[in-house]
């Protein structure tokens, strides 16, 4: 059944855009934008699903039904101007191919070892709570209306329906989803990386190199993406597999492509610029952050195209002119939105950001990113070498202008006062950093790495050992390395082990037996309490693990002569979790939450479970310092 569940998903998730690629001609990037306009087609449909009260079921199977119309029209089509030996059609050769399954292949067999990552209290309980809230506020055949205002459409939750609505019509228990859906997304993010890398260093210009070349790139920008690609301990696709900014993320990949083949007018045809906008439009309403993403990066290289490419300015005018006044459109609305918003700062973090009139004289109210915080924790040590291997080794690039706006975006923004100062008055201070998401460093490293490789062939002894301590050198700046007191916490690896035994299985059977218990409120620790909410049907107060917004604290009630009057008035359900479990250091690392905060019988006090029969409650079940009582 599981196998059956993962084939539907990887349908739904590539077929429908398959079918718009095949009826359109868009025959560059096809699985890249077959991914893309799958999620394209999967979010712009809720929109009339949820205004006119469609059926869920409807839904889903109308999209199916006209994929699979669109997809057999076309082939048949297609076997009548090209015959038989049309059946089976390949847009490059086999050992391209080969590459994408070895990828798959891989995260596969590594997936099934270590499973989805769920660590107690990472996000992904948040965002399994985003995903039940479908649940609990619907009716079982329908979606969630949102009314006719277009901007109620604008960053929502489009995405974590499409988990709920999996998780519904294919009776999987929502915790159940990091197994099924967070495997299938992250399986196509990786293969969508892969054929990004691959496009990315295609030949043109002085940056051109052979195929297989190319596909080595491609599988080591894969596995950086992997190591590198995050923020802290946290690697990316590990902590956000069931966010909405891994889906953003490949629309953001397709959206950079497609406008690149606009600039050098491989694809200038209208409906390219309209896949671009709808890409663009459906990242603004799953997850803004990559919209804007893809507006600076589109802006930075519609530049460098007018700068490194003077001579076809003549021959493309008129499509540069479109461009720019797309362009110049999206920006002026952003400008507007600005201007509108422009007022005191919405708040500033001290630590997070670097006040340069401690610095600089008259720089009064200026400030940049912080440089030893989040810059640090987001590219840290192996992305600032791999950043200054690229000023070494800049002419491997000079024909990507994906790969410089890339580099010079982030940098230009986050350490740019006038910038920094315009964002601080229209968002919040905490997201800034972000923006180094852009950073491209997976494909800078790993361009420069096979290119090293292959000088190592052909150079001489000093060339090979100097190749060799390079390589040692940036491996090692991927590990959790100590020196002295300090300690990379930069490093991704504690994400990238099994956390199951902290996350989804720290208290699974509590989850079971309370999903066959009718819904009521639940009383608990802050922690317990995270998990709950999300992995159960029941009412359980508050938001996130923090102590004075979720759960309870049972010992400061007592402390307080609080608790007699407390128990005596809430009746409901009551979960004594004293499950000790140790944690994985990830947290600590990164200031998230503290070491111990899976040592949750510190919130109660020891002679509760008394307190609560004295009161009339019922003991239902009891398992490894875990006690739930109903009152």
């Amino acid at each position: 059944m599981y196998f059956i569940n993962v084939v539907i998903l990887f349908a739904y998730l590539t077929l429908p855009g398959l079918a718009i690629t095949r009826l359109f001609r868009l025959n560059r990037h096809v699985f890249l934008l077959s991914v893309a306009l799958s999620i394209v087609v999967l979010v712009i449909t809720q929109v009339p699903v949820r205004m006119f009260k469609v059926s869920i079921d409807s839904w889903i199977l109308s999209i199916a039904v006209v994929t699979l119309v669109v997809l057999v029209m076309v082939k048949v089509t297609q076997l009548k101007r090209q015959g038989i030996g049309s059946i089976v059609t390949r847009q490059h050769p086999s050992g391209v191919y080969v590459g994408a399954a070895l990828i798959a292949g891989i995260w596969t067999i590594y997936y099934l070892l270590v499973g989805g990552y769920s660590e107690v209290p990472s996000d992904f309980w948040n965002h399994l709570l985003r995903i039940t809230w479908e649940f609990r506020f619907r009716s079982p055949e329908h979606l969630i209306s949102m009314g006719s205002n277009p901007g109620a459409y604008i960053n929502r939750d489009f995405t974590h329906t499409l988990h709920a609505v999996v998780a519904s019509r294919l009776n999987i228990a929502p915790l159940d989803l990091v197994a099924t859906t967070g495997y299938v997304i992250t399986t196509l993010f990786l293969v969508s990386v892969y054929w990004f890398a691959y496009a990315l260093f295609e030949p043109a210009g002085s940056c051109g190199m052979s195929r297989p070349k190319r596909i080595a790139i491609a599988i080591l920008s894969v596995l950086l993406m992997v190591l590198w690609k995050g923020t802290g301990p946290f690697s990316f696709i590990r902590y956000y597999a069931m966010g909405p900014a891994i889906f953003g993320f490949i629309l953001y990949f397709t959206f950079l492509l497609l406008w690149s083949d606009i600039l050098k007018l491989r694809q200038y045809h209208v409906r390219h610029l309209l896949v671009a906008g709808m890409l663009a439009v459906v990242m603004l309403m799953i997850h803004q952050q990559e919209v804007g993403f893809a507006i600076l990066m589109a802006a930075a290289m519609l530049v460098l195209y007018y700068l490194f490419d003077q001579r076809s300015m003549k021959s493309v005018k008129k499509y540069i002119l479109l461009s720019s006044i797309i362009l110049g459109v999206l920006v002026a609305i952003a400008g507007s939105i600005a201007l509108i918003m422009l007022r005191e700062p919405k708040n500033i973090g001290s630590y997070k950001l670097l006040y340069l009139g401690d610095y600089v004289p008259y720089f009064e109210d200026v400030f940049i990113l912080n440089p030893s915080w989040q810059f640090l924790d987001t590219v840290g040590w192996f992305g600032i070498a791999s950043l200054l291997l690229f000023t070494l080794n800049y002419r491997l690039f000079s024909g990507s202008i994906i790969v410089w706006a890339g580099v010079l975006v982030p940098l230009l923004t986050v350490f740019n006062p006038a910038f920094v100062y315009i964002y601080l008055h229209v968002a919040k201070y905490e997201t800034l950093w972000r923006l180094l998401f852009i950073l491209p460093v997976s494909f800078i490293s790993a361009r420069i790495g096979i290119e090293y490789v292959m000088r190592f062939k052909t150079g001489g002894t000093f060339r090979r050992v100097t190749t060799i301590l390079v390589s040692i050198f940036m491996l090692a700046l991927l590990l959790p390395f100590s020196l002295g007191d300090y300690r990379n916490t930069s490093s991704r690896l504690g994400s990238l082990v099994d956390t199951r035994a902290q996350g989804e299985n720290w208290i699974r059977d509590v989850v079971e037996r309370l999903n066959t218990v009718p819904r009521n409120h639940v009383y608990t620790d802050p922690v317990t309490a995270y998990v709950l909410r999300g992995a159960t049907h029941h009412i359980v107060k508050g938001w996130k693990f923090y102590a004075h917004t979720s759960g309870y604290d049972f010992n400061k009630l007592l402390a307080d002569g609080e608790l007699p009057s407390f128990l005596r008035k809430r009746s409901g359900i009551y979960v004594i979790n004293r499950r000790r479990t140790e944690g994985t250091g990830n947290g600590q690392d990164s200031g998230h939450w503290p070491a111990d905060v899976l040592f949750t019988e510190k919130w109660y006090p020891d002679d509760l479970s008394t307190r609560l029969i004295q009161h009339g409650s019922k003991l239902i079940y009891r398992n490894d310092n875990i006690e739930i009582y109903v009152m």
